[in-house]
């Protein structure tokens, strides 16, 4: 069996994200480590279907922008704590969660997703529906981390 060569790692940035980035970056001491953060576009919350049927009263394309400035930054404190010879690289998308963690996947052609997910009881609830949703279209090998 061939070593894998790029990794994906989606991470939420909760506290267990550097533990994730760490254990990911340790399969393969040689592998290309992509770590992603999928923000959620803003727009979903504040139009129906996105009609436009309800009108926000906030600037949303400002907000989008603070909220994926700040994810940036909290990344790139996780990413720095994980020595690495500069073989991680990280990224904020905007976007559906699961299609844009599968998408990457494809685009970067990763040969193994790394996620974590909580343990509670039930497949939906054993992976959380991220993670189930990756791990039924994922186009590679998929590892879930139990936080």
């Amino acid at each position: 069996m061939k070593a894998y060569e790029r990794i994906l790692v989606a991470v939420d940035l909760e506290q267990e994200s550097q533990g994730i980035i760490e254990r990911a970056a340790a399969i393969s001491s040689a592998a290309k480590v992509s770590v992603v953060h999928v923000v959620l576009p803003l727009s979903q919350a504040f139009y129906a279907n996105g009609l436009g049927l309800v009108q926000p009263m906030v600037d949303l394309a400002k907000l989008e922008e603070e909220i994926i400035d700040k994810a940036m930054d909290d990344l790139s404190q996780y990413v720095s704590g994980v020595p690495s010879d500069g073989r991680i690289h990280y990224d904020v998308k905007k976007g559906d969660v699961v299609d844009t963690i599968v998408d990457t996947a494809k685009e970067s052609q990763a040969d193994l997703i790394v996620l974590g997910s909580h343990g509670t009881s039930g497949i939906k609830l054993l992976l959380g529906s991220t993670a189930n949703g990756v791990l039924h279209h994922a186009p590679c090998d998929t590892l879930m981390i139990k936080i």
